[in-house]
């Protein structure tokens, strides 16, 4: 499908996909070999891809390292050059230079969630990165950060034979996953079916059901962080838009909401909260799904000057949905102009090990668990 051109400028890459109609589900089984964690669990680490963050954004920056202090350690991907005024940034706003950790790569994109390797769980318990295949923009950065990264987790990497960004992959941990229908199309030259494609989100990412979702109607990356965010094994918010702003994406949210409210979890049923979506503008479609969990924090986007109050009822949303946390909202209209937001340009890496009991909690004891799937179709 064409896109519509949209300026931009070069030293400001933006995010963009391929869109897919919604197929039909079916079953599948495979063996699960690894688990990836919810992102509320409790994390090591937080990478931040800082192209174009540090030169371009240097308040977004700061404000984003003040909120994690203390909280997470944190690692900017960065070229020498930002390095350097990424440092006098940080002392000029009276940060200490361990804030964070910088370290360089010789290709960076601001969205670290697409290209970085996802931490995951072994069998044994042992932390592994899962690196997905890009086969469009940003390989660069992906193929400079896997070993990076395997070096400072001491972690190994594992290749999945799947064609997918990260921005478009959720799991709870507790053996649900979703995706956007996107998943399809990227993969077809790989000339697998629904079934076999589902094996894979199920051995690698440890899923007894994957859910893949319409995603939003002229949306050009086709995430699903775009609209929806774990924040319990068994919560999930779902982005929200009045009939009256945006009907199509209205109904398609609803219809995400309604599919996986009927979804099972170790816990009991998955609760669904909407989240109000701010109208897009300017050709952008923004979220306050698009959240990043720091630990005992959780950060969210706001977006001054479209309509502040949905700023301020998103925050009351997540105080109320989760009330141990501070809930801390980020400014970044400026950065949410590029087409991305927080979850976008992080990447979580979960607590190196956890005793190999702990997979059999999540549901993947059964060697060869059933997944089920569902979609907007």
């Amino acid at each position: 499908m064409k896109r519509k051109s949209q300026k931009r400028s070069p030293s400001l890459p933006s995010k963009t996909s391929p869109r897919f109609a919604a197929p039909r589900p079916v079953p599948v089984q495979s063996e699960a070999r690894w688990r990836v964690p919810g992102e509320f669990e409790n994390q090591e680490a937080l990478v931040i891809g800082c192209a174009c963050l540090i030169r371009n954004m240097p308040q977004v920056f700061i404000n984003l390292i003040r909120a994690l202090h203390g909280r997470i350690r944190v690692i900017c991907l960065v070229n020498q050059e930002d390095e350097v005024l990424g440092e006098v940034l940080l002392a000029a706003a009276g940060l200490p230079r361990n804030a964070a950790e910088f370290t360089r790569l010789s290709s960076v994109s601001m969205w670290a969630r697409d290209w970085c390797p996802i931490p995951a769980y072994d069998a044994n318990g042992q932390r592994a990165l899962l690196a997905l295949e890009l086969r469009h923009l940003r390989t660069a950065a992906n193929d400079g950060a896997e070993p990076e990264l395997s070096r400072i987790f001491g972690a190994p990497v594992v290749k999945v034979p799947l064609t997918l960004e990260g921005g478009n992959i959720l799991c709870n941990g507790d053996g649900i996953c979703l995706t956007s229908t996107t998943v399809f199309p990227k993969n077809a030259s790989r000339q697998l079916d629904h079934q076999q494609l589902g094996g894979v989100v199920a051995t690698y990412f440890g899923a007894t059901q994957w859910a893949y979702l319409d995603p939003l109607s002229g949306e050009t990356t086709g995430h699903i962080d775009l609209f929806c965010s774990f924040l319990a094994k068994d919560l999930v918010v779902v982005g929200q838009y009045p009939a009256s702003v945006d009907p199509i994406n209205a109904a398609i949210l609803d219809r995400a909401a309604e599919i996986l409210s009927g979804l099972k979890t170790s816990v009991g049923p998955m609760r669904v909260v909407r989240m109000p979506m701010p109208p897009p503008i300017d050709g952008r479609y923004r979220s306050y799904t698009n959240v990043a969990f720091a630990n005992s924090a959780l950060l969210v986007p706001l977006y001054p000057g479209i309509d502040d109050s949905l700023d301020r009822r998103a925050l009351s949303i997540y105080r109320e949905l989760m009330p141990d946390r501070e809930v801390i909202g980020i400014d970044i209209m400026e950065m949410s102009t590029l087409g991305g937001g927080l979850h976008c340009m992080t990447c979580n890496v979960c607590s190196a090990s956890i005793p190999a009991a702990a997979l059999m909690l999540a549901g993947n004891s059964s060697p060869v668990p059933a997944l089920s799937t569902a979609t907007a179709a």
